[in-house]
């Protein structure tokens, strides 16, 4: 496949929620990192046991006459003791993808995750991306936590794509 059929992602952007984010395209358009001010969910002491938080966004896609990859990757926090649990649920590309356990017990940098994904960005589709963040409680009475920091995505070749 040659490179003139990846599609590129276009500068504007449309969204629907109160999260504040910034985003940069790389000079190619083929990536685009987006930094996430506020989407973080809490939970205190004593209060609800679950909160969520949501928020989509479209980046249109243009050009591209063939199927490409996408590789993605999502970085967060979270505070979870004592049977707390946290989720990010991110759907793109027409997929659903629920992310979790969060954190991994032997994780270098306990309290931070990242997550990767390598999918289809199917031809002719648009890059609408929906984020949701649940942190619950489960019986502590800490404060807990979770915090989606952001996302960077690339655009590449299909055959990249990990069946």
């Amino acid at each position: 496949m040659g490179d003139n059929e990846t599609p590129t992602i276009a500068k504007g952007a449309s969204h629907v929620s109160d999260v504040r984010f910034s985003h940069s395209l790389a000079p190619d358009n083929k990536s685009i990192s987006i930094m996430f001010d506020n989407l973080v969910v809490g939970l205190a002491a004593g209060g609800a046991p679950v909160a969520a938080r949501t928020v989509s966004m479209t980046f249109p896609l243009a050009g591209g006459t063939a199927d490409a990859a996408a590789k993605i990757e999502l970085r967060g926090s979270a505070a979870l003791e004592g049977g707390a649990t946290g989720t990010v649920i991110f759907r793109v590309f027409g997929e659903t993808h629920v992310l979790e356990p969060l954190l991994e017990p032997a994780d270098p940098n306990p309290g931070d995750f990242i997550k990767q994904l390598v999918l289809k960005a199917p031809a002719g589709s648009s890059l609408d991306m929906t984020f949701i963040v649940v942190a619950e409680r489960g019986g502590n009475q800490s404060d807990t936590s979770v915090t989606l920091d952001s996302l960077d995505l690339s655009l590449g070749v299909a055959d990249e794509i990990q069946e």
